[in-house]
């Protein structure tokens, strides 16, 4: 199969299990390490492979493979496909030629389709050298693909998906012709052969970055979080368990490290398998609790409650579920003495850096969003999502809320979830920075 022939590459990276996130690192790996490296990302799944194109470190393609057929696809497809997807990941590091040839299958359609039993593959190669074109020919015998390349009529490279059983001696036209002949006359081979080798990029490649960070954004929405209710305060911090194993302790390496003494350095970690999320006490010394029971391992479902310490975090499946809300007398008193938010005047966001610096941007008292695209208000930075964020009206005020933006929103330089603004306060959305001003 043709996915067999691509795995017969050089592989720079495997992982068994695809989360959210492998495909931007990936990439920005191959980018800062400047080696210019022309590769196929390979995603597996039971029905499907998707399959990036990456010429020389930049996005160039995508395609998606049904058994042995390819479909080109944008990579606004591709990404929301990805988003979905749940698979093993392959990198592999390849050469033009193969590169091309993969190409070639996907874009274009062969010049000459035919059988062994009728076509005679001497007369055929005779042919290409008469031309002298460049060509890619395809063998296949039942699910078993090869793959060869003519450089002005002349072969000059040849991919097997089953090298050793070819012929070990002779020339590589020879060996071509050895495995053609071995094939049975009831089973013959399919030939086919293509002229037209003039690949080129996706459509939307200039949108490529874009869209994976898009895609990147669809899948963390779609996984799980853990919720943690700072005591005394209303906030909620919260993040999306985007790996295979999450780590919590006091290491400050940890995935979410706690500050807090009756906490391990590694305390717990929370492990995805085929059959879910399960967390797993690491032989803390005061104990990983679910639902206030004491375990050692054990699968979560949602809204468990797990206590490490005296930290208490919410498992949450699905996105922007909040925890139990706490409905004491205290709160109610505290919302009562609250000043209403129209006593405090006039509020604006003030642009500090970005391309539109000084600018004042008057906020109405409704809910507001925060992006890239078409949004409420507008910030031109391509490190920030096409909606990154909410302002929520309130009696209280202006509330910024997250919207699981690939990097993230900040206040006063601390990353929020959910947070009151004050007068003063300086939000961080990718490059940009505004200042909030009111004015009485």
């Amino acid at each position: 199969m043709l996915k067999d022939l691509i795995a017969n590459q050089k592989v720079l990276f495997s992982k068994n299990l695809y989360f959210a996130g492998h495909i931007e690192t990936i990439f920005n790996d191959l980018k800062s390490k400047g080696d210019l490296v022309t590769a196929i990302l390979m995603l597996e799944e039971k029905e499907q492979s998707l399959l990036l194109f990456i010429l020389q470190d930049d996005l160039y393609a995508a395609v998606q493979l049904n058994e042995n057929t390819f479909s080109a696809l944008p990579f606004t497809d591709y990404f929301t496909k990805m988003s979905q997807a749940q698979g093993a990941i392959h990198l592999y590091v390849t050469n033009p030629i193969f590169f091309k040839a993969l190409l070639v299958l996907a874009q274009k359609k062969p010049n000459i389709v035919a059988t062994t039993d009728i076509l005679n593959i001497e007369a055929l190669l005779n042919q290409v050298q008469k031309k002298k074109k460049e060509a890619i020919l395809l063998l296949k015998k039942k699910d078993e693909m090869n793959l060869f390349y003519f450089r002005a009529g002349k072969l000059s490279e040849g991919y097997f998906q089953v090298p050793e059983r070819m012929a070990k001696e002779g020339s590589l036209q020879e060996q071509l012709l050895v495995y053609t002949y071995s094939s049975d006359e009831a089973d013959p081979m399919e030939i086919q052969l293509f002229y037209d080798l003039d690949v080129s990029p996706a459509a939307d490649v200039d949108d490529a970055l874009e869209a994976l960070g898009e895609g990147v954004e669809r899948q963390l929405a779609s996984r799980p979080r853990l919720i943690l209710r700072q005591e005394g305060t209303e906030e909620l911090i919260e993040k999306v368990l985007n790996k295979g194993i999450f780590t919590l302790g006091r290491d400050l390496r940890s995935d979410w490290a706690i500050k807090d003494q009756m906490v391990s350095r590694e305390h717990a970690i929370i492990k995805e398998d085929q059959d879910g999320f399960f967390i797993e006490d690491r032989g803390s010394r005061n104990g990983t609790f679910v639902n206030k029971e004491k375990i050692l391992r054990k699968k979560l479902s949602d809204r468990d409650e797990i206590r490490i310490g005296s930290a208490s975090f919410f498992f949450s499946e699905k996105e922007e579920q909040a925890p139990p809300q706490d409905t004491s007398d205290e709160m109610v008193e505290e919302v009562l003495s609250e000043p209403a938010a129209e006593e405090r005047g006039t509020w604006s966001l003030e642009f500090l850096s970005g391309k539109e610096v000084g600018r004042f941007l008057e906020l109405s008292p409704k809910r507001l969003s925060i992006g890239r695209g078409k949004t409420d208000v507008v910030v031109n930075d391509p490190k920030v999502s096409r909606h990154h964020a909410d302002l929520e009206w309130s009696e209280k005020g202006f509330f910024l809320v997250d919207l699981k933006s690939t990097n993230g929103i900040f206040v006063n330089d601390q990353k929020i979830d959910k947070k009151l603004l004050s007068a003063e306060d300086v939000i961080t959305v990718g490059d940009t920075r505004l200042r909030v001003v009111c004015k009485k």
